[in-house]
């Protein structure tokens, strides 16, 4: 160890210091400890290799040209967020982006940079059945960066595990490290405690290799983008201001591809890449690109292309399933013969009812223990939620009928409106779906004005 390094385990000032490890080696950790260190803005120069870190320990100069960048976001069933239903995540290494840097080659707004980046979606399998239940959203079906592919949790915690511990390669003074990884994300906190605390059970902390949490929030604020104190910029008004388009949200990898292609503007904002005189293609004409670009040049890092959750086959997807036999046994126990043919255990969308049922009564009743009025729906400002999201009190053949046909279809392939809508969701605050209202939207899933639960302040989950 370098006599003249005193590893101190501090952190620093900054809360995105990821917290001490007994798995990193002394140099990861002298790394850890300078980008403690600096601000957000300085930490991503340096991911980008524009700026190199000042007082980098002599122990850690080498491995700090070796970083790996890990963009991430989560998404979850409305119904009830517990249920994990997709882990997005962009990757690129500094090194990659060296020769653009080095010979001022970035391409229009940073393109040859923006590259660089890998994209993958991961579906998760126990939870592939829950449809989206947001208007604004067609899931999956939506999914515009790299491709999806279906996991089991395990699978997806072993992928990840790649991911966030990479040996270097072909480097004899680095022959024993792991590449040092930054993580980023817009709010990333929120992700990464999801990831940990619910049903993939992924410890990003626990890897050994992170040294540094970058949120595009506070960066858009270092770098002066954003000047309101008092409130975070939320991911489709970060894109709006930066002139390109944030289609299809809530889908995890878009998410991902938004908050890094916002990131890389960020850093740029004054670069030649950007300056009109320089460019012939428009930020959304680049941002585009990217998209077209990452589904190119995908790499499966794992999973399956396809996965059916009517019979749990890896051979074919639900619209093309012909399996017949089959037996649900939650929905046979509970006297539910007809449409315990219709699925596996697995699948079963009346126990998933069940499960989010239960789960906002045992919050509710949290909250009046606590003195807390119950959560309530109001007429919002959005559209309606329902249509053919989640059917709460529908018979049970016509959920049957619903569910083979329609879940988780995009909007074009859903039935015309007029039919019989649900429980519509409202937003009570910023940031979250709080509250469920009686629906009476129509099957088309917009509403019709008399339904009761509809898009609060914002209309979306994450808060604009």
């Amino acid at each position: 160890m370098d006599s003249n390094y005193n590893m101190s385990f501090n952190t620093g000032f900054n809360p995105n210091a990821p917290p001490f490890s007994s798995r990193m080696t002394p140099p990861m950790l002298a790394l850890r400890d300078a980008f403690a260190n600096v601000d957000d803005v300085t930490a991503w120069n340096h991911c980008l290799g524009l700026r190199r870190l000042n007082n980098i320990p002599p122990m850690a100069n080498d491995l700090a040209d070796h970083i790996i960048v890990v963009c991430l976001d989560c998404e979850h069933w409305s119904e009830n967020t517990d249920e994990t239903t997709e882990i997005g995540f962009g990757t690129f290494k500094t090194q990659d982006l060296r020769p653009f840097v080095q010979s001022g080659n970035f391409g229009d707004h940073a393109e040859n940079l923006m590259k660089q980046i890998r994209f993958y979606l991961l579906r998760t399998i126990p939870h592939s059945h829950l449809p989206k239940t947001n208007p604004n959203s067609r899931g999956v079906e939506g999914n515009r960066f790299g491709q999806a592919r279906f996991a089991t949790f395990t699978e997806a915690r072993s992928i990840l595990g790649n991911v966030f511990i990479q040996p270097i390669k072909n480097v004899a003074s680095l022959r024993s490290q792991n590449h040092p990884i930054v993580v980023l994300g817009q709010d990333i906190t929120h992700d990464r405690d999801n990831l940990k605390d619910k049903d993939v059970a992924f410890d990003v902390n626990g890897m050994g290799t992170v040294i540094r949490y970058i949120d595009t929030q506070v960066l858009a604020g270092e770098a002066g983008f954003w000047n309101h104190r008092n409130e975070k910029v939320g991911l489709r008004s970060l894109v709006q201001r930066l002139w390109f388009q944030h289609s299809d949200p809530h889908t995890a990898a878009n998410d991902v591809g938004r908050t890094l292609i916002s990131a890389f503007q960020l850093a740029l904002i004054n670069h030649p890449c950007k300056k009109l005189e320089n460019v012939t293609k428009s930020m959304l004409q680049v941002a585009d690109g990217i998209e077209a670009h990452s589904r190119a040049t995908f790499q499966s890092l794992g999973g399956s292309a396809q996965y059916c959750w009517k019979c749990g086959s890896r051979e074919h997807m639900i619209a093309n399933c012909r399996a017949t036999g089959l037996r649900c046994e939650e929905c046979w126990s509970k006297g539910r013969f007809q449409e315990a043919g219709t699925h596996i255990t697995l699948h079963c969308m009346w126990r998933a009812q069940e499960k989010a049922q239960a789960r906002r009564a045992h919050h509710e009743e949290q909250r009046r223990r606590a003195g807390a009025q119950p959560r309530r729906s109001y007429r919002g400002r959005g559209q309606n939620y329902q249509g053919y999201s989640i059917i709460r009190n529908l018979p049970p053949g016509d959920f049957t009928t619903w569910y083979l046909t329609h879940a988780n279809l995009p909007p074009s392939h859903r039935p015309p409106s007029g039919g019989r809508g649900g429980d519509g969701w409202a937003s009570t605050g910023r940031g979250s779906w709080t509250g469920y209202g009686r629906g009476r939207g129509d099957g088309g899933g917009r509403g019709d004005g008399r339904g009761r639960g509809g898009h609060g302040r914002g209309g979306s989950s994450s808060g604009w």
